[in-house]
């Protein structure tokens, strides 16, 4: 499973704070970008990139980090994806012009080729930005790098223009203490809806051969399949919205993985009942099913009922459609969606409250994951039976209380000759109370999800589980720096391995209107 994450999913499942919330807006940005990188002398692959970044530092506030994907969009590599973070610079230089430069380290891969076999990309970048009220227009040079791959050495390393646009976006923190010393501002501005739905899809594969040419005969059929994910979406007026999506493949298909984004419209046919309609675009595929260069078309249509007025349940019925490949399906799609009106403000520190705000604290974790396989029955190549693999990820929680959070997960592998393996958890962590002088807790973290590609597959139906044991250490006032040690094994038992992950939880918080 290539993609799975929770971000702030569970809202409604998480107990609001009742006291005043005093909260610090923190700059970010959602960074689009395309790009073709040549695979061959004669083969190019044209890439998607869709990035989140933030500006942590007040004291170089130029400098930005962020999480993004890479995927195919054109070409012949339908179900190329990577993750990984963005390290860069930012800097205003004269009016609206900036210009920025930055280095981003994934892992990933999972095309018919399994490009890049050891699964890293390195893409590093500098650029030119001219900056409108609303969106920024970039256009630069990137160099991208496969520095483990045993494939395409003439272009393992590659220098190209690329294209994009930076969109303003914000982060919360927690802002000044309860004990302060003068007058807060008190939030008076603007809202926007946000929904956030936890959605399941269902492909209903038209009876022919989708699968690549490698696959012969009845092999070349894709059986039914689900997936599950998450959609993000912002209204833009009260009926006109735009969305992000992302999932993940179960059973027979583990291992596909669809981002996509569109746009959508929702019409209230009652007080409880509305008709929507949306037609989105992404990249998806993996390393069997043929989506060509990774482009699917999917519109779709159906009914939303509103339970109560920030809950509600849609069903939709649609099409997928790959154009470049040959995936065509049936597609139905169920949700349970949570609407919030979201804080629209410049930056700064307000005090929202409690009577008008609720407050929903969420962790983000970027993390490397190593695994040290052991009496392994995996052997896709003699090279990498027993290699070290390492991975790279981002965790998701949700605090219930001050000691138990629920936690999803998604790393991608970036060494260890299987570039095309990641995988998505959910699970709960446990925490204990601060001991010592230095503020040290003790985490106790189980998982169970799914892990696919490279050959290190469960069998249909099957599971992957991840337990560690670890200490953290608090280093700001919104960050903790944590070192763990566990297990995770496939549930046939086809792979074993013990783990380190070395993870930062980054401490944020959702603000929203009661």
């Amino acid at each position: 499973m290539k993609y799975i994450a929770l971000l702030q999913v569970l809202l409604a499942l998480s107990t609001p704070l009742l006291a005043d919330v005093y909260q610090e807006k923190r700059e970010a940005r959602i960074r689009a970008t395309y790009e073709v990188i040549p695979l061959t002398d004669t083969i190019d692959m044209g890439v998607v990139g869709t990035h989140l970044d933030w500006y942590p530092l007040d004291s170089f506030k130029p400098l930005y980090t962020g999480i993004g994907f890479l995927s195919s969009m054109s070409g012949e590599e339908g179900g190329f994806f990577t993750f990984g973070y963005t390290l860069g610079v930012d800097y205003k230089f004269y009016d609206n012009f900036h210009v920025d430069g930055g280095v981003y380290v994934s892992g990933g891969a999972g095309s018919y080729v399994e490009f890049p076999n050891g699964g890293m990309l390195v893409r590093s970048h500098l650029a030119l930005e001219y900056e409108t009220k609303n969106v920024d227009f970039v256009f630069g040079l990137s160099r991208t790098d496969f520095p483990n791959s045993r494939a395409n050495q003439e272009n393992a390393t590659d220098i190209h223009p690329f294209v994009g646009i930076n969109i303003s976006n914000d982060i919360w923190t927690e802002g000044i203490p309860s004990n302060y010393t003068y007058d807060p501002t008190i939030f008076d501005g603007v809202f926007e809806k946000i929904r956030i739905t936890p959605s399941m899809l269902y492909y209903d594969v038209d009876n022919k051969a989708v699968k690549k040419e490698r696959f012969k005969g009845a092999d070349a059929y894709q059986a039914n399949f689900p997936a599950i994910g998450l959609q993000l979406d912002k209204f833009i007026s009260d009926e006109i919205f735009v969305t992000f999506e992302a999932y993940g493949a179960l059973s027979s298909a583990a291992g596909y993985a669809a981002i996509q984004v569109g746009t959508g419209y929702d019409y209230k046919i009652t007080d409880y009942l509305a008709w929507e309609s949306k037609m989105i675009v992404g990249s998806v595929g993996d390393s069997r099913i043929d989506t060509g260069s990774g482009l699917l078309f999917q519109p779709m249509t159906g009914l939303v009922l509103d339970v109560t007025p920030s809950l509600s349940l849609k069903t939709l019925i649609g099409r997928s459609y790959a154009p470049d490949g040959l995936f065509s399906s049936t597609t139905y799609e169920v949700g349970i969606s949570v609407k919030t009106d979201k804080p629209v403000t410049k930056k700064g520190t307000y005090l929202f409250p409690s009577h008008s705000f609720d407050n929903i604290e969420w962790t983000m974790t970027p993390s490397l994951k190593v695994y040290f396989p052991y009496d392994s029955k995996h052997k896709a190549t003699k090279e990498e039976s027993q290699e070290t693999i390492s991975l790279v990820g981002v965790m998701f929680g949700v605090p219930l209380n001050d000691w138990f959070s629920i936690i999803g997960s998604t790393h991608w592998a970036m060494t260890g000759n299987i570039g095309s393996y990641a995988e998505g958890f959910f699970g709960a962590k446990l925490s204990s109370p601060m001991f010592t002088p230095l503020d040290i807790k003790l985490n106790v973290m189980g998982e169970i999800g799914a892990g696919a590609g490279a050959g290190v597959n469960t069998k249909s139906g099957g599971y992957v589980t991840h337990y560690t044991t670890g200490l953290s250490l608090p280093v700001s006032k919104h960050t903790d720096l944590s070192l763990s040690a566990g297990r995770m094994a496939t549930s046939d038992g086809s792979f074993q391995a013990l783990s380190v992950l070395f993870a930062l939880d980054i401490n944020l918080n959702y603000i929203y209107k009661k």
